[in-house]
This record gives C-alpha cells, structure tokens and sequence, in this order.
C-alpha cells in the first residue's frame, strides 16, 4: 500500500457510504490546509477517492457527480484492475461483505468493511486466512464505538487494574428504531442482514466491551428459542478469564 497517497475506491452508495466519502473529503481539505501553511506531520497523508462501485447505475452516476469521482464501475474486477485502489471501503449490506472483502484480499488490496464483518463463521475465517498478517492486504471493520472518549477512559482504568478482576460483564442493547428504519429491504432478515438487532445494533456493544475485557467468550449458553430476527435476545457466557457475562439486544 503507497502511505504517502493511498488511493481509497467506496463499494455501494448508500447513506453510510456518503459518510466514507465526505470522511475522505475532509481529511484531504485538512491535509491540503496543513501543507499549504507548511505545518508538518500530516504532509502527503491526503487518501484520494478514486473509484465507486454499485450494482445500481443511476445511484452510481448519482454518488459519482455527487463527489466528483470518474472511476465508476458495475463489478468489483472493473473496480480493480483500472481503479486500482490500495484500500476498499465495502458499505454494501451485510450479506455481500464475504464475498466482496475476499475478491479485494484475493486481488492484493486492503478492505475496510462494515459491520458486522459476514454473516457466517465460515466467511469470516476466510477472511481471516486472506488478511496479511504483518503485511498487506488487510482486513479490518468498522467499529468506531471502540474510540468514543468514555470506551478510552474505560479501557484505560481497565488495564491500570485500579478497577480490580471483572467477575461479572453485562452488555445491554436497547436501542430505539422506527419502522422506517426497518422498512430498508435488507433489515431485519437472517439472509441479508444475519440476525436483526444482535448483529445491527448490539454487536457494537459486543466488541466494546470485549475491547475493555481484552479477551472473547469460551462458552456460552441461550436461553430459549430465538424466533424472527427482529425480538429480543438473551445470551449468558464466560469469557476466557473466568468473567460471566450477560448479553442483550432488541
């Protein structure tokens, strides 16, 4: 991957990917400010966004005039070979993350991809077998709860140890949505979205708080059935230092 000028390519051009887009837009307006009053530290550190990718032609002319990108393509091998990006970043649902995030590894480039990762353990480790390692491609998620100033202060009393042995974790999500929210066709279904508000909405929780234990369950237990995508649910588990936690989202 070039670290002076990394060229960026956004697959999908929905709502979260127009956040990606302005993120770039105004990170490249900074840096340009930076060098242009000589200060030093962030020169050259500009990520263009070269490339746009979505199944949909009219959404792609749209996001492409939207952010001045000329680089629009159907298919991620298009996308590829004459975008030739260093990082993708996929926005697309959740069902297309395997898929698209391995053709990149596959293809030598760095994927940044939406949460959650896949839908399936088995994708998932394919990911993980194609990441880098020490060198790139890399796979990584997007997970920006983890760098929220309380989730810091949190982890740092966690390290020091002023905050003792955790003996007991409990991760509630409770978050309130709209019908609206869910009338986007892919929510709320175990094919497209991989299981409503455990995997929309709580698996921030999840990570935040195993970001602060440092380490992931070793069992776990769930009480009752779990029926549709879009109840709540309950899980129990013990993380590998012996910590019980109780998980919830609905």
């Amino acid at each position: 991957m070039r670290q002076d000028h990394p060229r960026v390519a956004i697959v999908g051009t929905g709502n979260i990917a127009r956040v990606h887009a302005r993120a770039l837009a105004a990170v490249a307006g900074q840096t340009g400010q930076s060098e242009q009053a000589g200060q030093s530290g962030r020169t050259g550190q500009t990520a263009p966004l070269v490339a746009v990718m979505d199944a949909d032609e009219r959404q792609l002319k749209s996001f492409g005039t939207e952010f001045g990108v000329r680089g629009t393509y159907r298919e991620l091998a298009d996308l590829l070979s004459h975008g030739r990006p260093d990082l993708v970043l996929v926005c697309t649902p959740p069902s297309s993350h395997g898929e698209l995030a391995l053709g990149c590894l596959r293809a030598g480039v760095s994927v940044l991809v939406e949460k959650p990762p896949t839908v399936s353990l088995r994708e998932f480790d394919e990911l993980a077998a194609a990441d880098g390692g020490p060198e790139p491609p890399w796979f990584a998620t997007v997970f920006q709860h983890r760098f929220g100033s309380g989730q810091r202060r949190l982890k740092a009393l966690a390290a020091s140890g002023v905050l003792g042995r955790p003996l007991v974790a409990i991760c509630h999500t409770t978050w309130y949505r709209d019908q609206a929210y869910f009338d986007v066709p892919w929510r709320g279904r175990w094919d497209t979205e991989g299981g409503g508000p455990t995997m929309g909405h709580g698996i921030h929780q999840m990570d935040m708080l195993l970001d602060v234990l440092g380490s992931g369950p070793r069992s776990r237990r769930s009480p009752g059935r779990w029926r549709g995508t879009c109840r709540p649910r309950t899980c129990r588990s013990r993380t590998s230092d012996s910590a019980a936690g109780r998980w919830r989202a609905s």
